[in-house]
């Protein structure tokens, strides 16, 4: 008969295991601002995931986050800040697999980047005036065909910010003064979103501060699904909601197998999330062939 502590430290780890692969997979997918270390990055991000035995090779890993941190620093000025979250999370995967209590020093990590992600988001969200008043998601819904219809633009008014925003990222012009076509009803509704946002951001991050009783990793794993599922259709930033879910997953204890599950059915939400926003031009494509 089998120790009851080896099968759950055998649990714990192969639990890990596909946050260890997602992780080399997003870097592969992902990236980094320098286009020759994005290319370099593949051999130890290509071994990590495929190889099991450089699953948890801290030449591996240390290769990769070397490669990271300096192709991300040497265009700082291009680097997102979900980039540097990334980066931060590779570095931690570095340390994690050098030491013995690897799954413990993950699920710390994830943990504690958590709630920082999630605090710092919803205080800098404060901070800025154009989350006060519902200007920033009234600029980013604007950007899509179905948002934009969803909160009451008319087309022209899209098409108009569009081509100013193109002006702009060219050099042609430096800034712009734009108003967009919204009723008063849709600005009250961007407002109270902009707000529930915030809140929701500051209290997803407690709860990640808090001890980690089975309730508890229920809620916060609970609300920042939920928070994925609503909030990245409207801004599917590319990485962000990957590595979100990436560090949920690592946050749980091995036994949490429902809500493992619903974070890797969350990340097919967020892979499949960009091509809504094609969604009638790909229908339109489609139609031409019946």
């Amino acid at each position: 008969m089998s120790d009851p502590m080896t099968r759950d430290s055998e649990a714990s780890r192969a639990s890990m295991d596909p946050v260890l692969r997602l992780s080399a997979l997003l870097m592969v997918i992902k990236g980094v601002t320098s286009a020759v270390a994005s290319q370099v990055l593949i051999i130890p991000a290509g071994l990590i995931l495929l190889s099991p035995r450089h699953l948890r090779s801290r030449a591996a890993w240390w290769s990769l986050t070397a490669i990271v941190v300096i192709g991300s620093c040497w265009y700082w000025y291009d680097v997102g800040n979900h980039n540097w979250v990334i980066m931060a999370w590779i570095i931690g995967c570095a340390l994690a697999v050098s030491r013995d209590d690897t799954e413990h020093m993950l699920r710390t990590n994830a943990k504690t980047m958590l709630a920082i992600v999630f605090i710092a988001g919803g205080l800098q969200k404060l901070i800025l005036g154009a989350w006060h008043n519902g200007l920033f998601l009234e600029l980013y819904a604007s950007r899509n065909p179905w948002t934009a219809e969803l909160f009451g633009f008319t087309e022209l008014g899209r098409q108009q910010f569009l081509a100013v925003q193109l002006l702009i990222r060219t050099g042609i012009i430096e800034e712009a003064a734009f108003y967009l076509t919204s009723t008063d009803s849709t600005r009250v509704w961007l407002v109270i979103i902009s707000w529930i946002t915030v809140l929701a951001e500051v209290g997803i991050g407690a709860l990640f501060v808090l001890r980690s009783s089975p309730r508890t990793i229920l809620w916060r794993t609970s609300g920042l699904l939920a928070f994925i599922w609503l909030v990245y259709p409207f801004a599917p930033v590319t990485g962000f909601a990957w590595i979100l879910l990436i560090l949920t997953a690592a946050t749980l204890p091995s036994e949490s197998t429902a809500l493992r599950r619903a974070c890797w059915i969350s990340l097919g939400w967020v892979i499949f999330c960009p091509y809504i926003n094609d969604a009638d031009e790909i229908v339109e494509r489609i139609a031409r062939y019946f």
